[in-house]
């Protein structure tokens, strides 16, 4: 279960600007990296503030966490039938995982089919 992190907002703030930001839906998503004394991933998402994930934790839109680093955190998301059949239907490339790695820093966000 993920909890709220106890760093000030402002902290945040100043932390978020070195991030990269996922959009999931409506959402932002950003990973603010690898808490040293909880070993635990530090996420900020709009509706939710910063909160502590870890791996097996559901992200809601990415999946869930895999793995993370201090650079970056890794999440699955494996599609349901009704979503792979969506993209059959607008001819899309139909994959039964996706993976999204959102880095801390940097501006690459790579999101991978994996078979």
């Amino acid at each position: 279960m993920a909890r709220v992190h106890k760093a000030s907002l402002s902290a945040c703030v100043a932390i978020a600007g070195l991030t990269v930001v996922m959009r999931v839906g409506a959402t932002e998503i950003r990973y603010l990296g690898k808490d040293g004394e909880t070993n635990m991933a530090v996420v900020y998402e709009q509706s939710r503030g910063v909160f502590e994930v870890k791996a097996g934790d559901d992200l809601p839109g990415l999946g869930k966490v895999v793995e993370f680093d201090d650079d970056q955190l890794i999440c699955r998301y494996r599609l349901s039938p009704t979503e792979k059949e969506d993209l059959r239907r607008r001819k899309a490339a139909v994959y039964d995982v996706r993976q999204v790695v959102t880095s801390r820093v940097g501006a690459r966000i790579v999101v991978v089919p994996v078979r």
